[in-house]
């Protein structure tokens, strides 16, 4: 059995999985390392830094995900015309546009509703408005530009993970016989143990690295969750990317191990009602009462 073969069998979905995940991280490097050697250094004023920076980081995430990974798999050979491949990874999926953006909209407000009422419980918890709303300052925050800037995460790791992930573990674990619920979870961990890849924050601040890593699996089954249900990475997109930017928007104060127990309490309850939200909304739990 050749390379390609193997990569196409579904019963190495989650190696499959991995490789994308390495290939997608190797990308992501690439664009951050031309970002900081090449395009700092030039000593441009900090905004037309950030929009080269985000333009160079865009592009490559989105040609890895558009690209190259699918030629890795050979999955445009397979799957002709390319649009075909594009509604397989749930990209091309944008109707009904209403009740997609509700469930984008409505997962958002979960999570920043409870990660700000947990977390600010015992006062361990400080607004920073201007982390969203000001000024791009060097060395401090990109303000407003972060809204932009937090598309990269919010497009392309959905994309990656909630596309070509799910895509690929859906084959192991088949929507049509009611096991969707163990590509999510195995597509959910994976996404989470990606943020491994940031190798040097690992060696400096592993704990911050750990604890995306656990956040990162949650929001990400979550996530899962709402792209299986509503066969469209719309809605995770948007849930995706408004996190992000309003992420930058709240700091921890006083016990932060308190702090990340609060925050992590938040986003197990906020991932348990976006799958509710899912299951009413969507058709994903017919499967699994036609399974049984």
């Amino acid at each position: 059995m050749s390379f390609y073969e193997k990569l196409q069998n579904p019963k190495n979905a989650i190696w499959t999985s991995i490789l994308i995940t390495l290939v997608f991280g190797f990308m992501v490097i690439i664009s951050q390392l031309i970002s900081t050697y090449l395009i700092i250094p030039l000593g441009l004023d900090y905004l037309p830094e950030l929009f080269i920076s985000f333009s160079i980081q865009f592009v490559f995430a989105g040609f890895a995900c558009l690209f190259m990974i699918p030629f890795l798999l050979k999955t445009p050979k397979e799957l002709k015309p390319y649009k075909d491949f594009l509604q397989v990874i749930r990209l091309s999926n944008h109707k009904p546009v209403d009740k997609l953006l509700f469930i984008g909209v409505t997962g958002t407000v979960f999570v920043l509703f409870f990660s700000l009422f947990l977390t600010s419980i015992p006062g361990n918890l400080i607004l920073i408005p201007q982390n969203v709303f000001g000024p791009p300052i060097r060395d401090e925050t990109m303000g407003w530009f972060g809204i932009i800037h937090h598309l990269i995460p919010g497009v392309w790791e959905e994309v990656y993970a909630r596309g070509l992930v799910l895509a690929v573990l859906l084959r192991l674990y088949p929507k049509e016989q009611g096991r969707q619920r163990k590509a999510i979870i195995i597509g959910g961990i994976i996404f989470g143990c990606s943020h491994m890849l940031s190798v040097p924050i690992l060696i400096s601040n592993p704990i911050y690295i750990l604890t995306q890593v656990v956040y990162a699996s949650i929001i990400g089954i979550a996530f899962g969750y709402i792209a299986v249900g509503t066969g469209s990475l719309l809605p995770s997109i948007i849930c995706h990317w408004l996190i992000d930017t309003f992420s930058v928007y709240i700091a921890p104060s006083g016990d932060f191990i308190l702090f990340l127990i609060l925050f992590m309490t938040a986003i197990i309850v906020a991932s348990g009602f976006i799958i509710v939200l899912v299951y009413q909304t969507t058709d994903i739990g017919n499967f699994n009462k036609d399974k049984k």
